[in-house]
């Protein structure tokens, strides 16, 4: 059910994949990052409809679920995401926090493309409070990350058709 709401919500549909998720919720893994993915997903959906108040309560949830988990991985991307909904909410002192500590994390464990969004995340909430020199440092990240992911998935797509070509 997981999946098949991600492939709604990628898609547009956003009822859709609410489905999905409530059905998944019914289910629950063994798993608890799976668990924690079902409540992320639906936070996602939350945020794109503007609900944040329900965004944020989802994203508590997946987090709350994951503590035990020692998950470096989870933890940059959680967080980042719950950053990413205080900043939408004007919390901006808390988005900073989260946002910080999201974009140590995947640092640490090179997670690159959380790195990238924890950085993007940074300079929106830089520029919503005017910190403009924060901002441009932020975002000067971002792109340079955004580039790097760019120009590998290139250079990968390049390889691939030179073993077909072959």
């Amino acid at each position: 059910y997981l999946n098949i709401g991600i492939l709604y919500f990628e898609s547009g549909n956003t009822d859709s994949a609410m489905y999905y998720y409530n059905e998944a919720i019914k289910f629950p893994s063994e798993k608890a990052g799976i668990n924690a993915s079902v409540h992320t997903s639906i936070a996602k959906c939350y945020l794109s409809k503007n609900q944040l108040e329900e965004a944020e309560k989802e994203m508590l949830i997946a987090l709350d679920i994951i503590k035990d988990l020692n998950s470096e991985y989870y933890e940059a991307s959680y967080t980042n995401s719950l950053g990413e909904i205080y900043i939408r909410q004007g919390k901006y002192n808390e988005a900073e926090k989260l946002l910080l500590k999201s974009l140590n994390y995947a640092k640490h464990a090179k997670l690159l493309s959380i790195e990238t969004s924890a950085n993007y995340n940074l300079y929106e909430l830089y520029m919503a409070r005017k910190q403009f020199q924060k901002a441009l440092d932020y975002h000067v990240q971002y792109t340079f990350l955004n580039d790097s992911i760019n120009n590998k998935e290139r250079n990968n797509a390049a390889r691939e058709l030179e073993k077909k070509y072959q």
